[in-house]
């Protein structure tokens, strides 16, 4: 229950940060947001493809944790269980590491369209003035 807890505070603090860093991510593109909506993308297809943007960057990332994580506990096990001579058990706690993975996904697709929203209400023209 307590890792529950703890995931859950870290998976908001990651949202927050994650929004944040979107945030400043589409407001320092947004000449490049203009640009593509004026050559005739529509500003649900570039939202969207912030949001793909978000999903390639916190799944790769989500796997990657896993596996040094599993990586890393594995090589620590294997090294306890020579010293005191125990069999080797891997408990995966599978429930934790579903939610923490959902909480992702939201936490990525919420994340990049909130920060998009301010420019998606923008004329192109007030977008490539940069006002």
């Amino acid at each position: 229950l307590v890792f529950y807890a703890i995931a859950l505070f870290a998976i908001l603090l990651c949202t927050f940060m994650l929004w944040l860093s979107f945030t400043a991510n589409i407001n320092s593109n947004a000449w490049e947001f203009g640009v593509v909506r004026s050559i005739g993308l529509n500003v649900d297809a570039v939202i969207r493809a912030y949001i793909y943007e978000a999903l390639c960057l916190v799944l790769s990332g989500f796997t990657l944790g896993t596996i040094s994580g599993l990586l890393v506990g594995v090589t620590l096990a294997l090294q306890f269980n020579l010293f005191f001579e125990m069999p080797f058990m891997l408990e995966f706690p599978g429930l934790l590491f579903f939610v923490c993975f959902l909480l992702t996904v939201f936490a990525a697709v919420g994340g990049s369209y909130y920060a998009s929203i301010p420019l998606k209400k923008k004329r192109i023209a007030s977008i490539l003035k940069g006002s």
